[in-house]
């Protein structure tokens, strides 16, 4: 009896496996320059790095720095706002913050980030005790909110 099955080379599910691993298979290796972030309640999110400075002298402040992006076009947002509870600053043109606040706060450190059409960013709270700075980048997603056209 002679074995009439479909050969492996003409298989159509063997060629669509093969196609589909050579036009996807790259992309599924993780991207170098890909930017993890700890995510929020929107779509955007936060990068942090705690850094300990002075090994084993404790000032009596800490330095928080960073950056506000736009998560879509990667690009930074100047005129932001970055507050913890009644401070506030304001990103330079570059996107780019720096704010000296008291170690010894009995409050918890929970940072946001915002600016216009983007939506607010909060962080979690963050100890701030066994450092002397710390570095966040938000990355904001444009807003959800319609706005009134002003004409």
């Amino acid at each position: 009896m002679e074995n009439k099955g479909v050969s492996i080379t003409t298989n159509p599910i063997f060629i669509y496996v093969t196609v589909l691993f050579m036009t996807t298979g790259c992309n599924l290796l993780p991207n170098k320059n890909e930017v993890i972030l700890i995510p929020t309640d929107n779509n955007g999110g936060y990068q942090l790095k705690e850094y300990n400075l002075n090994r084993g002298e404790s000032s009596d402040s800490i330095i928080i720095f960073g950056s506000v992006n736009s998560i879509i076009s990667k690009k930074p947002l100047p005129a932001s706002f970055v507050k913890w509870g009644c401070l506030t600053e304001i990103t330079d043109g570059s996107g780019n913050f720096k704010i000296s606040i008291s170690r010894n706060i009995d409050v918890p450190l929970r940072l946001s980030a915002s600016s216009m059409l983007y939506q607010e960013i909060i962080t979690r709270e963050i100890n701030i005790k066994d450092y002397d700075s710390l570095r966040i980048d938000f990355h904001l997603d444009l807003s959800r909110k319609s706005f009134p056209d002003c004409n």
